[in-house]
Parts: C-alpha cells; structure tokens; sequence
C-alpha cells in the first residue's frame, strides 16, 4: 500500500517541525536565488527536473539533516519523521525508502543530482505522506 506522504510525516512525533521544514526551505530559495515562479511550483510538489531544483533539494534536506554529501540520504531519520504517520506498516515504508538510497540509478556524481533523483524516488512511492507532514494548513 502506498501513501503520499513523504515530506510532510507526522509533525507531533517528528524530529522536525513543520517550521523548521518551512524555514529551511525559506532558506534555500535565497541561497539558490529560486525563482517566485519555481517556488509556487514547489510548493505544489512539482519539482521540475532540472539543477537549480537538484540543488534546492540537496539543500532543504542538508539543512534538515537528512542527506549528506558523503552517504546520501539518511533512512533511519527519514524513517523516524515519518514513522508515526506511517506506524502500523513502518517495515514496509523503510523499505521503500531503503530501495530508493540503494538504487544505483539514483546514484550521481553530482551531489544535486543524486538528491533528487533519490528524493523523486521517495514522492513516487509515498508524496501524500511528505506533503501531509512538511505542509502547514
């Protein structure tokens, strides 16, 4: 069964706010200079393939500490922001997001690059759950 849910996991559990998550992002479309156009598509989870929105991704989840440059993303703290939303079925969700860090073809030279292609892995198996959890009503 899968959900849309990865980004925005259970906030009341999570090791992140829903603020922290919005200010991290805030954060990034300054460093990166993104567009006001690009950032309402963000906002509507539409993440155009492109570098200056592999970068974007690469930074949010830095600043989240979620991603490192050196082993990519982290499951375990991927797994606990989303584990409550996601409790009764969590061995299933960690594999899908495992599945998605092993995946060779996620896999870039490119830092940018790799966070993406990693991170548009997890919203094809689980994009309601992010969105439920790193959105504000």
């Amino acid at each position: 069964m899968k959900l849309l849910l990865i980004i925005s996991l259970v906030i009341a559990v999570s090791s992140h706010t829903v603020d922290e998550i919005q200010k991290a992002r805030s954060e990034c479309y300054s460093e990166l200079e993104i567009s006001e156009d690009l950032i309402q598509k963000y906002k509507k989870f539409e993440f155009p393939d492109e570098h200056k929105t592999h970068c974007y991704i690469r930074c949010a989840n830095l600043k989240l500490h979620l991603f490192d440059d050196e082993h990519g993303f982290k499951v375990d703290e991927i797994v606990n922001l989303f584990e409550s939303a996601h409790a009764e079925n969590v061995q299933s969700f960690k594999g899908d997001v495992q599945k998605c860090i092993d995946d060779l073809e996620n896999h870039d030279e490119d830092k940018c690059t790799w966070a993406y292609k990693t991170y548009m892995c997890f919203l094809s198996h689980h994009a309601a759950l992010i969105r439920k959890h790193t959105v504000k009503n």
